[in-house]
């Protein structure tokens, strides 16, 4: 169920420049704009105008509806994603991974200009999925003055394109978020045309190895995710290509996973708990604008 906001009282023309402000900040970091709370509007249920709910696939109703965690684990996986044209994550199930990879891939197509992102699994119909759930659907919770700077196309649901001009209200990237299947992301590989591809189980896309061995000497940027196990059909090609024998595992350093997170410090200097919900926090932004 959406929301419905209200705006703070403000004068007009000091309410439009304080969300100029907020959407500029908002451009340079992918983590602060998905945990941000919005201090310009308000929800009529009381609870706090956070820009970016995710669905918990646990849960039902509005129990699922939960705002983008501080988790410092995520942060981190950013800052690589940021630092490295080639990354390669080898996951476990519910730790979060795809939706704040596709989270991510919303702030780069939103906020860089002439993205071509792609999301390729084994069918076009899963990605076209994976679309529709991990990011119309928390596009569709943004507080509405967001979602009208940040405007993307309804259809098809394959493609999500943003807006191709710019108004003093809207913001202008030209940039498009994709659906494909592992075949079409072949090509678009050897063809040069995509900015960032995202393969999400990996494992499980037989044609992984042609899409990495197109990646390699393009210098494409590429995400790879999976829960790789040797035996299914793309697992040894992920595995043979980020080099995950024991002997190079222990030449990695693992990511802490969430599991204490929110009770630690978070890099802005609150608690992660604090910083998402102490009302503040938010007169502390207010202020700074």
């Amino acid at each position: 169920m959406e929301a419905e906001y209200v705006d703070v009282d403000l004068p007009a023309a000091r309410l439009a420049e304080w969300r100029q402000t907020l959407l500029g900040r908002w451009a340079k970091s992918a983590i602060r704009f998905l945990t941000a709370i919005d201090p310009t509007t308000k929800r009529k249920d009381g609870k706090p105008s956070f820009v970016w709910v995710t669905t918990d696939e646990r849960e039902k109703g509005e129990a699922s509806e939960k705002p983008f965690p501080t988790w410092a684990y995520i942060g981190q996986v950013f800052g690589l994603f940021n630092r490295n044209d080639v990354c390669g994550i080898q996951k476990s199930r519910q730790v979060f991974m795809t939706t704040a990879t596709l989270a991510y891939a919303f702030h780069l197509a939103a906020f860089h200009k002439n993205q071509k992102v792609q999301l390729s699994k084994a069918t076009q119909e899963e990605a076209e999925i994976l679309l529709e759930e991990k990011i119309r659907v928390p596009y569709s919770r943004m507080p509405p003055w967001i979602q009208e700077a940040l405007e993307i196309s309804d259809k098809p649901a394959k493609r999500i394109s943003f807006r191709s001009t710019a108004t003093p209200r809207v913001h202008s990237s030209r940039s498009t978020i994709e659906a494909i299947a592992q075949n079409a992301a072949v090509r678009s590989l050897r063809g040069g045309t995509t900015s960032l591809l995202i393969i999400d189980e990996a494992a499980l896309q037989d044609q992984l190895s042609a899409m990495l061995r197109a990646a390699a000497p393009l210098a494409a940027r590429l995400i790879c995710l999976t829960s790789a196990d040797g035996g299914e059909t793309g697992g040894e090609a992920f595995v043979n290509f980020f080099e995950c024998s024991p002997e190079a595992m222990k030449r990695l350093k693992p990511l802490p996973l969430p599991l204490d997170d929110l009770n630690e410090a978070h890099e802005y200097g609150v608690s992660a708990e604090n910083w998402m919900r102490d009302e503040s926090v938010i007169a502390q932004a207010i202020k700074e604008l």
